[in-house]
């Protein structure tokens, strides 16, 4: 998950990191959606066919078992480890194009993996693909199996940027190690999502790296307007078009999913001719859709099931404003493959998934496709949802286990050090940097004098 802010880095993401843990749990829990009931249809490739699919779950759990090889005196973990990031390795040096585009190559991103206990106290480090590994502190190259195809990985002593980052975040997009910007995930044992047990941890993996890959995009930051929480007729749409985009991807052929293509623009379109939605849907499903996306290409290409229509959890404020947009977003990008249209340069450029969605169908009357699609996907049914749901307008965040009153102000998540984003501001502040209006998404956090500044930064609160 990413909160979007305008050019993206760790420092900036804090908040996105902790917030992150929402998307995780929600990803990692087996519940059912109140939202969806139109049959949790899962899509195969880009050409619409229909896998057999198990049940939803079944595949969670798959433990990973270490690949045939000399492993030496390497724990079991890290066993695990290195057969999950070698077969990364080989997915993105041999079919980058069939997870997304030969210009996102996780075979060649610099990666941090540190673990961690429960305190935050750093321990083992390794780094992959990092130019400067071994001229770091503590630097051991690491012996593995040459079958792996790994290349080098080296062992560090936890470098002050990582040690900084123990006990807040489960992983940061862009810290620091030496002179070279690195995607870093934690690892703590008994964490059930930041832990390496499981295939689902590679898809954590490459979902949550593509987040740095978008770094350099041209998607748009997220608007100051107010989303409208407690307008029912804007939830009752918005969970219309989780049941359209569900039928579309079981749809038979390619004309019943660009008909379904078409109601789901009439619900939309519907919505914002009714509602001031602002940027926030493009922004999210650009970001956590592709993600979501990239992740279940990924599994694809390794014989394991894309959730393509995951459990989103209950109908509320944080269904409404987060969680139903991995799924929107990325079921676009598939029925925008199957119509065999050429997408994610667009999306890069900053181009709304919608949009492209609207240049795929030939226009049709908004009032006549919505009928139907209320007739054929239980609408009253969906009304009764939302009558019953709590949407409030107050912070989404709040309330929410791990997430203390006034979350999203101060970033903070139970457990962890909490980030005061006035601290954050006073620090930049009085080093010189100028914050138009205060708003932390205008400062440009790729540049090496903002991470240089904010590393030396104290952001917890007292």
């Amino acid at each position: 998950m990413m909160l979007h802010l305008a050019k993206q880095s760790s420092r900036g993401l804090r908040l996105a990191a902790l917030l992150a843990m929402l998307g995780l749990a929600t990803a990692a829990c087996g519940g059912q959606s109140d939202e969806t009931t139109a049959g949790d249809p899962s899509p195969a490739g880009s050409s619409g066919e229909q896998p057999s699919q198990p049940p939803l779950g079944a595949a969670l759990g798959e433990p990973i078992e270490p690949a045939d090889a000399d492993w030496g005196d390497l724990p079991f973990v890290d066993q695990q480890l290195f057969t999950m990031l070698a077969e990364i390795d080989e997915t993105f040096r041999n079919q980058a194009a069939e997870v997304w585009s030969d210009q996102f190559r996780l075979d060649q991103m610099p990666l941090a993996i540190a673990y961690r206990d429960a305190s935050g106290q750093v321990g083992k480090v390794y780094l992959l693909h990092h130019p400067d590994a071994a001229s770091l502190p503590g630097a051991t190259k690491v012996s593995l199996d040459s079958s792996l195809g790994l290349g080098e990985v080296y062992q560090v002593d936890p470098p002050p940027s990582v040690q900084k980052l123990g006990q807040s975040v489960p992983f940061d997009f862009n810290v620091l190690i030496g002179q070279t910007g690195s995607m870093l995930f934690f690892l703590q044992e008994g964490d059930p999502v930041m832990w390496p047990s499981t295939w689902d941890f590679a898809r954590l993996v490459v979902h949550e790296s593509f987040h740095r890959y978008q770094l350099f995009w041209g998607t748009p930051s997220r608007d100051s307007t107010p989303y409208p929480r407690t307008s029912r007729v804007n939830a009752e749409l918005a969970a219309l078009e989780t049941r359209i985009l569900a039928a579309a991807i079981a749809g038979e052929d390619h004309g019943e999913i660009r008909q379904r293509l078409q109601q789901f623009l009439a619900a939309r379109d519907t919505r914002t001719a009714t509602h001031d939605l602002g940027n926030l849907e493009h922004v999210q499903e650009a970001n956590e859709g592709t993600a979501r996306y990239v992740g279940n290409r990924y599994a694809e290409v390794n014989s394991r099931p894309g959730r393509w229509d995951a459990p989103t959890g209950q109908l509320d404020n944080i269904w409404l404003e987060l969680i139903r947009f991995y799924n929107t977003g990325s079921q676009l990008g598939w029925i925008l493959d199957a119509l065999g249209v050429e997408w994610k340069d667009q999306v890069a450029a900053g181009t709304s998934l919608v949009e492209l969605a609207r240049q795929a169908v030939e226009p049709a009357d908004t009032a006549t496709l919505l009928a139907a699609a209320k007739l054929e996907l239980g609408y009253e049914d969906i009304v009764a949802q939302v009558a019953a749901a709590n949407l409030s307008s107050a912070d989404p965040l709040a309330g929410l286990p791990g997430f203390p009153e006034g979350a999203a102000e101060t970033g903070s998540l139970q457990g962890s050090t909490p980030i005061d984003i006035q601290d954050m501001i006073d620090c930049l502040t009085a080093a010189g940097i100028d914050i138009p209006d205060g708003n932390l998404t205008l400062i440009d956090w790729d540049s090496y004098e903002i991470q240089a500044i904010t590393a030396d930064c104290d952001f917890s609160s007292p």
